[in-house]
């Protein structure tokens, strides 16, 4: 089971930048520029994700999770929140890792929101996650309250 857990030494303050993301399609390499890279496996009809994946509450903490706690590996998925993103204001960014870097494949728009995926999202978190983790996040949304968005 996945206990994703803060890396060691990380402060909210001073977050390093362990992990390159790349937002432009157009830069993804050619081996892995096809339909199951770039796309999430996602039901429609059910709102749920049918392929492995890891979900944190905002990007900035791919930077932040040592990626041994959740078996990174080239083509996971991860999923994150757009809550507090500068440049995102609904929905979730899927990201596919890809040799020492993390590709924004998708930003998924949910009509009205999904229930289900909000649920199944928050469920993943909170069974997958250590004390640290949780409590790193509530730091990171005490900096971020109010609506303040994230720079970086």
């Amino acid at each position: 089971m996945v206990k994703c857990d803060v890396l060691p030494g990380i402060d909210i303050d001073n977050i390093p930048k362990q992990f390159e993301i790349i937002e432009d399609l157009d830069l993804l390499p050619e081996e892995v520029n096809n339909k199951d890279f770039k796309f999430g496996k996602i039901n429609m009809e059910t709102d749920k994700i049918e392929e492995d994946y890891v979900f944190f509450h905002h990007k900035l903490l791919i930077q932040c999770v040592d990626p041994k706690s959740y078996n990174l590996k080239d083509g996971l998925l991860i999923v994150t929140d757009t809550i507090r993103e500068k440049d995102y204001n609904e929905g979730y960014l899927f990201f596919r890792y890809y040799q020492g870097k993390f590709y924004l494949i998708e930003h998924l728009k949910t009509p009205f929101g999904s229930p289900t995926l909000n649920r199944d999202l928050n469920t993943w978190a909170n069974e997958n996650c250590t004390k640290n983790l949780n409590s790193f996040y509530k730091e990171f949304y005490n900096k971020y309250n109010n609506g303040k968005n994230v720079d970086n």
